[in-house]
């Protein structure tokens, strides 16, 4: 008797179709037991599931005001702006600062009329997604247009994740300053933290980059903050859009393959812009696109990427004269910080059509910081100073802000940016 008392109440329970493979499913479940794929509630007994039959577009957040995003110029340096541009959207599990749309196809939907911006699933088109986000960057970048020396910066909180296995996430702080003796801050920064679904599971993703710009009149700031928004959008239509048109990532592409060929593009634009322009505008960049436990770090010029571990370890390497003097034997690497050839570098992105990208992986682990400066931090400060920094200070905005402070007190002889992420 208890065996089919059982399974009479079973079959009256509200049960709930998968919307991806049909299958159905107690009206409890959340996930499908086939496919893994999120489920919406299941009606009442008695009532009837309304049709989804077109998603609504996500609705953005609130801009940053002008006044927020302006730059830090004397010590002690305040943090940066906590103002917080849009979220990517439905592919990343919803940040705190955006209202997203339930992105689940309904089973029942209608076919969508050409032009509409879902698909006879429901589900968003690739043209729709694409836009969503491009409009993310460029509403962000119009927003700081008329600053001067802003430090050109972007933040999404980071989502929850669920339990799948190694859960490491990224925190930041940045910090900017224009230093003791530039009047104009030519560098530029850019911070995205956000939690992906990636085969219905949570995955922590940031993408940090440092920009020092060069070549004087506002030039140099322009070509930072140039190629920091189309690096940007082009991660992030790489990171993004495939989960937002329910995609997978192609075949031959990687996250290395993504930051090259996004600063590879950012070079063609801006050595064509100072061609038109008729001036020599050029800019270092180191940039990390941190996806789980995996850091990818791309560099060109003289801007860094350390990770401490206990210690400080240069990830990147410097394309300066001085580190080929240093490589070959004819350089201490102690005497690099006050040789009088410190700033001639052989590699920047504007200078030529073309640009060589060095790529570096590493495996994180929990307790890592990742530390991105321009070379106004580590010309002012040693290696040593900065480690201990890191090592003796809590949070990644105090190790900003006192990084800042003491490349200041050293002389602040140039543009002081860094951004530190530690991974929790």
């Amino acid at each position: 008797m208890k065996g089919k008392r059982r399974t009479a109440m079973a079959d009256q329970m509200p049960q709930v179709e998968c919307a991806r493979c049909g299958k159905v499913n107690r009206g409890r479940a959340k996930f499908c037991v086939s496919c893994g794929h999120a489920l919406e509630a299941a009606p009442a007994l008695g009532q009837s599931p309304d049709v989804q039959r077109q998603a609504p577009e996500a609705q953005v957040g609130q801009q940053p005001s002008a006044g927020d995003a302006g730059p830090v110029r004397s010590a002690p340096v305040a943090p940066l702006s906590s103002s917080r541009p849009p979220a990517p959207a439905p592919a990343a599990a919803a940040p705190q600062t955006a209202t997203t749309a339930p992105m689940h196809p309904s089973a029942t939907a209608q076919p969508a009329p050409a032009g509409s911006p879902v698909d006879g699933g429901g589900r968003p088109t690739l043209a729709s997604a694409l836009r969503a986000v491009t409009d993310l960057v460029r509403d962000f970048w119009a927003s700081t247009a008329g600053d001067t020396g802003v430090e050109s910066q972007a933040s999404v909180s980071p989502a929850p994740t669920g339990d799948y296995g190694l859960e490491l996430k990224p925190v930041s702080g940045k910090a900017s300053d224009a230093g003791q003796v530039r009047v104009v801050n030519e560098d530029s920064l850019i911070a995205f933290e956000f939690t992906k679904i990636q085969e219905s599971r949570g995955v922590p993703v940031g993408f940090y980059v440092v920009a020092d710009g060069m070549g004087g009149h506002k030039a140099g700031e322009i070509a930072s903050r140039t190629v920091n928004k189309i690096i940007t959008e082009k991660v992030l239509n790489a990171e993004v859009i495939p989960g937002l048109a329910f995609a997978t990532r192609k075949l031959d592409e990687t996250p290395g393959s993504v930051l090259t060929a996004a600063i590879q593009e950012a070079n063609r634009t801006l050595y064509n812009l100072a061609r038109t322009q008729g001036n020599d505008m050029g800019t270092t960049l180191t940039a990390a696109l941190l996806i789980g436990d995996t850091a990818t770090i791309a560099n060109v010029g003289d801007s860094r990427t350390y990770l401490w571990r206990g210690s400080l370890r240069q990830i990147t390497r410097d394309h300066s004269l001085v580190a080929s003097l240093v490589q070959a034997g004819m350089l201490k690497p102690a005497d690099v910080r006050s040789h009088p050839q410190r700033s001639q570098v052989y590699r920047t992105l504007g200078i030529k059509p073309d640009v060589e990208v060095d790529i570096f992986t590493e495996t994180l682990q929990r307790g890592d910081r990742l530390i991105l400066c321009s070379d106004g931090l580590w010309e002012m400060v040693t290696d040593a100073e900065i480690g201990r920094t890191v090592a003796q200070t809590r949070s990644p905005q105090e190790i900003c802000q006192a990084l800042v402070q003491q490349a200041n007190r050293a002389g602040g002889k140039d543009n002081i940016t860094v951004i530190v992420v530690k991974v929790e």
